[in-house]
């Protein structure tokens, strides 16, 4: 390549690949994608919990001539995000306890500290002792703003209307 006047020019010496063409498209990603058919019926069956080596095994039964790879399978998954990791739990008995004080809340997320490497949100509440007590915790997919969303949102769902804190505090977390 040489450069005249700013712009690029492009010399071909010789107009061959370097490699011959390939026999088999198994690996290549462009062949290996799923059609449009095949993102659906993986959806479904992933929403009625079928494991991605039965939806491979399927998708393969039904076209035998696909290149599709494991892989794209799992990456499927997560696109779609037909499988929640999201997590979400409280202990009964605080529920008494966050009627009775729900001024303050406080949130924090530790993340990589757990043997999954998940996030794990954690929800307290402020007695007027300054004494802290659990309210809920939530392991998410990643420190993302929709899985904050989501947490949230199951929180507000076991709260009453006239529950709702006066002052969250949080980490400088701009997701949260």
């Amino acid at each position: 390549m040489s450069v005249n006047n700013q712009d690029w020019m492009l010399k071909v010496i010789c107009g061959l690949h370097n490699h011959h063409v390939a026999q088999h498209l198994e690996g290549h990603s462009f062949a290996g994608r799923l059609t449009n058919e095949e993102v659906s019926t993986l959806v479904d069956l992933s929403k009625n919990n079928v494991r991605p080596k039965e939806i491979f095994h399927t998708l393969k039964t039904r076209d035998t001539f696909s290149v599709t790879m494991m892989k794209a399978i799992c990456n499927a998954r997560y696109k779609y995000k037909v499988c929640e990791l999201d997590i979400f739990w409280a202990y009964p008995l605080t529920f008494e306890l966050l009627k009775a004080f729900t001024n303050v809340l406080i949130m924090d997320c530790t993340y990589k500290v757990n043997k999954y490497k998940f996030p794990l949100l954690e929800i307290v509440g402020v007695t007027l002792t300054t004494m802290t007590f659990n309210v809920d915790f939530a392991y998410l997919e990643s420190k993302r703003e929709d899985n904050y969303i989501w947490a949230l949102k199951r929180l507000k769902t076991i709260m009453q209307d006239d529950m709702l804190p006066s002052v969250i505090v949080i980490k400088r977390e701009l997701t949260l």
